[in-house]
């Protein structure tokens, strides 16, 4: 294992470090943008998996174009104080605490030095169990700069009751999922883990309400940028896996804006069948780009300031993505996110 002990961002100095990149540029920016991936290698599964060659890309492109990679904490505290922060700033973040971000990622990082943030689902932290990282490694990975967050306890599908589970008993589930992970961070680490990563991305109006009464900001994994108005109880980030990590892919969402749309019903929406959505674009202006499921859709006017899709459907996947996006004028793109959950 490579000496993560000589990871020369800790919190404080990448915290400066962005301080004076934003004095130095004589302005700010009132967005970031947060990347998540999963594995960090080609053996693993190829839906959750970048290989360290591609990962490699990534970091030499954010290196050679100046980006400031921030914390993801320091991201978003500064962010939603409404407090600007360096331009092409990004967060790096890793779900699950996988082993190869221990064993590849890490060390591409350091060698860098950029911080980044590991989501942990604490019933998975056992020596015995190889494929994740264990306590003694998560905190190697803290001492050297990196960010430990919650990820859950058990990484149940939560979103919604169970079939034949009460409300109540649905609370009380999800309730100890976060805080028993949490209890243990902080038992195990000594620190206080305030940003929650949704499950495989899936979360609900009532989920968020119970992160925000917990004291968190939330993380779905619906694609977007983030900003001084964006929902900080379901930010977005940027996925990347295999299929879905090309270099082009890639320069294009990490240049991204938050495009702030409202949408009725709020998302996510439960789906069955079909479903419409209307979209209010007093905040932004079109064109507009709109895709369902990847593939581009016709959305019509209903009034001056809204625009509805035409029925959408089906929903033969547990998760799908209503995507819309605007040219900015300079190359890059407005991006906005909208989750659909099929049960």
């Amino acid at each position: 294992m490579k000496n993560l002990g000589r990871f020369a961002v800790h919190p404080l100095t990448a915290t400066v470090f962005s301080l004076l990149l934003l004095a130095t540029n004589g302005q700010g920016a009132e967005h970031g943008v947060v990347l998540m991936y999963h594995h960090i290698s080609s053996t693993t599964p190829p839906s959750t998996s970048v290989s360290p060659r591609r990962f490699k890309a990534h970091l030499d492109y954010l290196s050679s174009e100046n980006f400031n990679v921030m914390r993801l904490s320091d991201m978003v505290s500064e962010l939603k104080a409404r407090q600007p922060i360096p331009p092409k700033s990004v967060a790096l973040t890793f779900d699950d605490a996988y082993q190869s971000v221990y064993d590849t990622a890490a060390p591409e990082l350091q060698a860098r030095q950029m911080p980044f943030t590991v989501f942990v689902n604490t019933s998975k932290t056992r020596k015995d169990n190889q494929l994740y990282l264990d306590w003694q490694e998560l905190g190697e990975i803290l001492t050297a700069g990196g960010e430990i967050q919650n990820h859950g306890h058990q990484h149940d599908h939560f979103a919604y009751p169970g079939i034949n589970e009460s409300l109540a008993d649905w609370q009380q589930r999800v309730t100890a999922e976060i805080t028993t992970a949490n209890e243990l961070i902080e038992a195990r680490l000594g620190i206080t883990a305030t940003l929650f990563a949704y499950p495989y991305g899936e979360y609900s109006a009532a989920l968020k309400h119970i992160i925000g009464d917990l004291g968190f900001i939330g993380f779905g994994q619906h694609s977007g940028a983030i900003g001084f108005d964006s929902d900080f109880l379901a930010l977005p980030r940027h996925p990347f896996y295999e299929g879905a990590d090309q270099m082009s892919r890639f320069i294009e969402r990490v240049n991204t804006r938050p495009l702030y749309i409202s949408a009725y019903p709020a998302g996510p929406m439960q789906v069955q069948k079909t479903s419409r959505v209307s979209l209010d674009l007093s905040n932004t202006k079109l064109p507009l780009n709109c895709f369902f499921d990847g593939a581009q859709i016709e959305v019509g006017s209903v009034s001056n300031n809204m625009i509805r899709t035409p029925p959408l459907g089906p929903f033969p996947k547990r998760r799908t993505k209503l995507n819309c996006t605007k040219p900015d004028g300079l190359g890059a793109y407005y991006w906005w996110s909208y989750l659909f959950l099929h049960q």
